[in-house]
């Protein structure tokens, strides 16, 4: 049974998930805008700017769990966010010059390498103890919206008021997140907590979750179904164009129904709590997303593809928020901004070696072989992780 939020947590909610939505629109504008300008430059140049971004979380797991472990939590965010709209402020005298789009989108990166962290550890300070999960679901829910909707608007505002204009809107985005967090009432601050001189290394994080069975299996095993998923976002295009020999209308469509899927799945498991039906839904998900694919390529058509990408998009719903609420929930609040560090730093690695490898791997099996392949890997993946979980638990719900 979830329990109700008080009237201040709703209010904090309200605005944290309001300035994510409009945050992750102006995101997509600038992704965009990067895509389009880089583009004469060849696949390797964009592959590498948006790479540039991941690197920083990926690696820099250690120094910023630490920073979020020390310094208070929704003042960090609201300094990140303001990195990152300098950061976009000055791509605008760049836009089309490799190297220094690199440099920028790496900076940019050390910016999402610390709100993933921070906005984990801060919103169950929120939500409260036992609605950990609906916090999570609402941010999905508006970053899903922003995403769907920055994408929507983002070509016709670039081609009509030009790309300087687009990354203008996401520096104002991004200052609106800032502002909306200074209003928010509830923190995370560790310099209050009795145990941080205690556990003050860097990789105490990283050891906590080698150190929790649970925690590994359902991190390694996310990982791998999300570089499965991550293979849709390479293979699509090919399989719209090539497999169901459709045009951008089909691929904006596919984009759609992933979107609906995920929204649908943050209202399913906004209502759940405890570690079993955490674990349920994390195995359910993984099940789904490698059902789907496998559907998808055995059967290309355009209505069977709208409906499997619906349920890639569920599936990929039910994976990430179970994956943020477990390790909340098995995580001590003072290593928390190290453990949520280091579980980024995994999935950011699975993001970048599917992004990588799934060029080659289309190439080498086409789109429809790619995706009943990921299909069996995500399978195999879920059950053995959803087995592995379930019996080294030692919560009881």
């Amino acid at each position: 049974m979830e329990a109700p939020l008080a009237s201040s947590s709703r209010r904090d909610l309200l605005l944290v998930v309001s300035g994510v939505g409009v945050s992750v629109l102006g995101t997509w504008l600038t992704t965009l805008t990067l895509l389009l300008s880089l583009s004469e430059h060849g696949p390797f140049a964009v592959a590498l700017v948006l790479a540039a971004e991941l690197v920083p979380v990926a690696f820099g797991a250690p120094v910023v769990g630490l920073l979020v472990d020390r310094l208070p939590n929704r003042k960090l965010l609201i300094g990140a966010q303001l990195v990152q709209a300098a950061a976009v402020a000055a791509l605008i005298p760049a836009l089309g010059n490799v190297p220094l789009s690199v440099l920028i989108a790496f900076c940019y990166g050390f910016g999402t390498a610390v709100t993933k962290p921070a906005a984990n550890a801060l919103l169950p300070k929120i939500t409260g103890v036992g609605n950990e999960t609906r916090g999570y679901a609402a941010w999905g829910t508006a970053s899903t919206i922003g995403m769907l909707l920055g994408s929507a608007l983002g070509g016709v505002l670039i081609t009509e008021a030009g790309p300087t204009v687009a990354l203008l809107v996401d520096v104002a985005t991004l200052f609106f997140q800032a502002v909306l967090l200074m209003f928010v009432r509830a923190e995370r601050d560790p310099r209050l907590s009795p145990q941080r001189r205690e556990r003050g290394a860097a990789a105490a994080g990283l050891r906590h979750l080698r150190a929790d069975a649970v925690l590994v299996a359902v991190t390694s095993g996310g990982a791998v179904v999300l570089l499965a998923a991550v293979l849709v976002n390479v293979v699509q295009v090919f399989y719209a164009t090539d497999v169901l020999l459709a045009g951008g209308v089909v691929l904006g469509v596919l984009t759609a129904c992933w979107g609906a899927g995920k929204l649908l799945a943050n209202r399913i498991a906004a209502r759940l709590t405890g570690e079993r039906a955490l674990l349920r839904m994390l195995g359910a998900g993984g099940g789904l997303l490698g059902s789907a694919l496998v559907v998808a390529g055995a059967l290309p058509h355009v209505v069977v593809a709208c409906l499997m990408w619906a349920v890639i998009g569920a599936a990929n719903g039910f994976q990430s928020l179970s994956v943020q609420a477990l390790t909340a929930l098995r995580s001590p609040d003072e290593l928390r901004g190290r453990v949520f560090a280091a579980v980024s730093a995994v999935m950011t690695t699975a993001n970048l070696l599917g992004t990588v490898a799934g060029a080659g791997v289309v190439a080498a099996l086409g789109p429809r072989w790619t995706l009943v392949g990921g299909g069996v890997l995500a399978l195999v993946a879920a059950v053995l992780t959803h087995r592995v979980a379930t019996r080294r638990t030692a919560r009881v719900d």
